[in-house]
């Protein structure tokens, strides 16, 4: 009996894992460490560091919005903001580039439109008040490196990084996060988790 409970919590456990998230950081990996693999340059990336910071931001969006908006709606907002994020770039300086931020900040767009749909964190706890936090400190994480993009942009500064690619991105995130939350309000979730309304 109780190797039968245990063996359901594993698998409901699992069906809460962010699987798209979890997919597209694999292929990114792979797409670093061999090179032709790439599906397109938003898998690519210039160095360690710049994967590692992609990655790590990726996984900490992927886990508060992949449990929100689902696994299909992720992994459309990501490929279309890295698209978008191609363009504007492609448009605005025409240089090839590399990398997934475009798509991240796409991410971090649709988590500001839909932050008030996920988990109200019950704060009487220690881990519950610290999600809390974190998920307070992440929002204004996602406006501040926004409004440095723009301001990289506007004042000709470090020419070398996609930031047009970056703000390509976001708003395309914006775009979707736009429609995610007028459909998400017409039709509420319906699960056991209890949502933010603020």
């Amino acid at each position: 009996m109780k190797l039968r409970v245990l063996s359901t919590e594993i698998v409901r456990r699992l069906k809460r894992l962010p699987r798209a998230t979890l997919a597209i950081i694999a292929l990114n990996i792979i797409g670093y460490v061999h090179e032709g693999f790439a599906l397109n340059n938003t898998f690519e990336h210039t160095s360690f560091q710049h994967i590692y910071v992609n990655m790590c931001l990726l996984w900490i969006l992927g886990v508060l919005v992949e449990e929100t908006i689902g696994w299909k709606g992720f992994a459309v907002c990501y490929f279309l903001s890295g698209t978008g994020g191609k363009v504007l770039w492609h448009i605005m300086d025409g240089v090839p580039s590399a990398g997934a931020s475009g798509a991240v900040l796409g991410i971090g767009a649709m988590y500001l439109c839909t932050h008030r749909f996920f988990r109200s964190w019950n704060r009487t706890d220690i881990l519950g008040l610290f999600m809390y936090i974190f998920s307070i400190a992440i929002k204004w994480y996602i406006v501040w490196w926004f409004l440095m993009d723009i301001y990289k942009v506007t004042y000709h500064v470090d020419k070398l990084a996609a930031y047009w690619g970056h703000i390509g991105g976001f708003l395309t995130g914006a775009i979707i996060g736009k429609v995610t939350i007028e459909y998400m309000e017409r039709s509420p979730p319906k699960n056991e988790l209890t949502y933010c309304s603020q």
